[in-house]
């Protein structure tokens, strides 16, 4: 009888040990992208302060908060900060990871879906207070899906806005990225404007001139001048390129011959010449081994 009552007693103890194991033991993550950000209400200490208080409504204990700065776009198990946070979880000091909001995470589907995949694989738990999402119930699995989904709809609304932003600024000649061979740049106001610069429009025209001269090759195929030739010319007459030097290059040419677009059929076109000129080159090469 006595040995019955020794034994339920460890039972107890068992699973009130056991109850105690299953606790979440969490890691805050907050992430901002830039200092406007942070002004605007994303701010680490906003983001803190609302995992604390989640983690003290849902009877969680938040052992660390970790702050990163960085973009959304990178993948979160390539984030210095994250892998500190992963590292801790394998070593055992905790079994979930926290967030205020889902695009602190991340704002890609595909790597929400990818790392909290791993994530499951390892008995990592993943908790976002907006959207309220909890992994460790299937309701909370089902709505992480879907607003990851949405998350990623923003995202390509964002990459759309910024390239009809661009496409503007563009078709009025504001300067995006680097000066374009061909042109210098004006300020005007607050914007930077491109100017036709005489000489090197000139030989822009004339490069193409070169490009479009019919030539034929050792094997009486008609072909345009390649670009190394006309990189030799130039170099030849000591022609200075965009950098004041006479250091001409096939790709320069190459950007010159396209206005820098490589879009749509003109990649195509243009891997289609580079592939020509390379046989061109192939059939040099073994001519002259046979003489």
């Amino acid at each position: 009888m006595l040995s019955n009552r020794v034994k339920m007693a460890s039972e107890v103890k068992s699973k009130k040990k056991k109850v105690k194991d299953t606790r979440i033991t969490a890691i805050a993550y907050c992430r901002t992208s830039t200092d406007r950000q942070a002004e605007e209400g994303d701010s680490f200490m906003v983001q803190s302060d609302k995992i604390r208080g989640y983690g003290i409504a849902k009877g969680i204990n938040v052992i660390e908060v970790v702050q990163e700065s960085c973009s959304g776009g990178i993948a979160p198990r390539k984030r210095p900060r994250m892998k500190e946070v992963l590292k801790a979880i394998k070593e055992g000091r905790a079994n979930a990871i926290i967030v205020a909001k889902l695009d602190r995470f991340s704002r890609s589907l595909k790597d929400v879906i990818m790392t909290l995949d791993k994530f499951k694989k390892e008995g990592v738990h993943f908790l976002c207070i907006e959207p309220d999402i909890d992994t460790t119930n299937p309701f909370g699995k089902f709505l992480l899906h879907l607003f990851a989904a949405l998350s990623e709809m923003e995202k390509d609304r964002i990459v759309m806005r910024t390239k009809e932003t661009m496409a503007a600024k563009k078709a009025r000649n504001h300067l995006v990225g680097s000066v374009p061979f061909g042109f210098r740049v004006e300020l005007q106001g607050k914007d930077k404007i491109l100017i036709p610069e005489e000489r090197e429009q000139a030989l822009i025209t004339r490069i193409k001139t070169m490009r479009e001269t019919q030539i034929i090759d050792a094997k009486k195929k008609v072909r345009p001048t390649s670009y190394q030739v006309i990189c030799d010319t130039l170099i030849t007459e000591g022609v200075l390129n965009k950098n004041g030097t006479t250091n001409w290059f096939p790709s320069q040419i190459r950007r010159i011959c396209f206005d820098g677009k490589y879009g749509g059929g003109r990649k195509k076109q243009e891997k289609k010449e580079e592939e020509s000129e390379e046989d061109d080159s192939d059939d040099d090469s073994d001519t002259d081994d046979e003489d």
